[in-house]
């Protein structure tokens, strides 16, 4: 991996491993309680004249990312960089205004994005990359 790509993924990590951080705070099971097997080392009476209220749902977590910098990238390498962030929507165009259409990923070249690089979005955001051919020069 190149320094530019590795400076490009340190703030995704560093997202990444709060938002894990943050899950396993919120689990609600001490692993200190839990003896051997996954038993509670805690004493539990034998009966209880009450019952446990059940916890409040929480609403489904939104999955987001911090759009990495991909202008001159192989697009294959872009889309790879966009699929391991959990980007799955990505909208390749031919940036030379001809209408051509993008299918052999290593050989084109990305030239604009949209989102811009550093913008946080959730997931499911249908990310634009425009290219060109190997060989030709960006709009």
């Amino acid at each position: 991996m190149d320094r530019r790509r590795a400076a490009r993924l340190a703030p995704v990590v560093c997202v990444c491993v709060v938002a894990l951080a943050g899950c396993a705070a919120r689990t609600g099971t001490p692993s200190a309680a839990l003896g051997a097997g996954g038993e509670s080392s805690r004493s539990t009476p034998a009966a209880s004249a009450t019952t446990a209220t059940p916890a409040p749902s929480r609403p489904a977590v939104t999955q987001v990312f911090i759009v990495p910098d991909l202008v001159g990238d192989v697009l294959a390498a872009a889309r790879d960089t966009l699929q391991s962030l959990g980007s799955f929507s990505l909208d390749p165009q031919d940036a030379s205004g001809r209408g051509r259409a993008v299918t052999v990923d290593a050989g084109w070249r990305v030239c604009t994005q949209s989102p811009l690089p550093g913008e946080v979005v959730d997931a499911r955001t249908v990310v634009i990359l425009t290219s060109v051919t190997a060989g030709e020069v960006c709009p």
